[in-house]
């Protein structure tokens, strides 16, 4: 579990609000003891408490992954002790959390899965390798994508349909999704001579760089009309760089002098947040946030090393999840930024990562 090569996958945010119904004629006046008519007063407001769900997995005693949910910092085992499960993708309505990601069975196939509030679903045949990358929910629809077999089939699963978006001509990759009412949007890369970043519209490929350099279209996000993806493109000099693509159109964050790239995307209002990496040298690994291109500091609580997979804003605040690493890496720690400050998450081993996160308001 090297952290410098943490690329992580994107799913889309549910934010959900309670609310209450008011009377359509509005509330009666109130009268005072000696009958005199007042104003309504309006009740005070109540306060609203925030979720954090996080989504990953620990490396338990025999060195297996647990596919884990923390919800507020507290964990929850989802598989058993005895093989490997590792959470990808997170999405939360009202009462029911939905998990993908991927288990590894007794022959040592890696197997594509779906949990529903803990309860398992195999998405794919045992046969062949396969993997559940991202999941989005969109209206009472869920959207599942992910990869099939060594000729990198791209599948796409909605409502127990299974799909396959690539025929195995050149190796395709899905790591993320976004769907809206124009359908579904996957972020990944297709190998020729090199890796082309890709997005999937409805099943039809957009190559978004020109093939001269490994690239890699790693999170994609939909707001109003506009799509933004993001990963990374190489350059000349052998150095990845950060890179954030509207409607089609690269904006480069990183710069040639380091390796970077973008894990994550949120996009409020006119704020374009990307979250990702920095690589200073061949030995470290930086977490950070570009907000509208500015870098934004993220504090690491004395740790060397930082990645994060995940970045969700709600009003004021900015949450992101990831990772905090030793210098050797014998401890890493599953995290939550909330405003650049980190919260590590509780865990009884030594390592743990946390993929993917939701934020609900109650």
């Amino acid at each position: 579990m090297n952290i410098r090569n943490l690329f992580y996958v994107l799913v889309g945010v549910v934010l959900a609000m309670a609310s209450c119904s008011k009377d359509d004629n509005g509330p009666s006046p109130i009268t005072d003891p000696e009958g005199t008519s007042q104003e309504p007063q309006p009740e005070p407001e109540q306060p609203k408490d925030t979720v954090v769900y996080v989504a990953g997995y620990q490396i338990n005693g025999y060195g297996k992954g647990v596919a884990t949910l923390w919800t507020n910092t507290i964990p929850e085992t989802i598989s058993d002790d005895f093989t490997t499960n590792i959470v990808k993708g997170l999405e939360v309505v009202a009462n029911t959390v939905y998990l993908t990601g991927v288990g590894i069975n007794g022959n040592g196939i890696s197997v594509a899965k779906i949990w529903e509030n803990g309860n398992e679903i195999l998405l794919t045949n045992e046969e062949d390798h396969s993997d559940a990358t991202a999941i989005c929910l969109y209206n009472d629809d869920v959207f599942i994508t992910g990869n099939y077999g060594g000729d990198g089939i791209l599948k796409l699963w909605s409502n127990g349909s299974e799909n396959d978006l690539t025929d195995g001509t050149y190796y395709s990759y899905a790591a993320d999704i976004a769907v809206d009412g124009t359908g579904s949007y996957i972020a990944g890369y297709t190998i020729k001579t090199h890796k082309i970043a890709t997005i999937w519209q409805n099943g039809t490929p957009v190559e978004l760089t020109n093939g001269n350099f490994n690239a890699k279209a790693s999170t994609i996000f939909l707001a109003d009309d506009d799509v933004y993806a993001g990963g990374y493109e190489d350059n000349s000099t052998g150095f990845s760089v950060a890179k954030i693509w509207k409607n089609g159109r690269a904006v480069a964050l990183g710069d040639a002098t380091q390796s970077s790239l973008v894990n994550s995307l949120f996009v409020l209002e006119k704020d374009v947040y990307a979250a990702g990496m920095v690589y200073p040298d061949s030995n470290s690994v930086k977490a950070i946030i570009w907000k509208n291109g500015i870098p934004m500091t993220l504090e690491t609580a004395g740790y060397k090393n930082s990645a994060i997979s995940k970045i969700k804003v709600v009003g004021n605040t900015v949450y992101a999840c990831g990772a905090l690493a030793s210098d050797n890496e014998d401890e890493i720690k599953a995290v939550v930024w909330k405003n650049g400050i980190p919260h590590i998450l509780d865990s009884p081993f030594p390592k743990s990562l946390a993929n993917d996160m939701e934020i609900v308001i109650e």
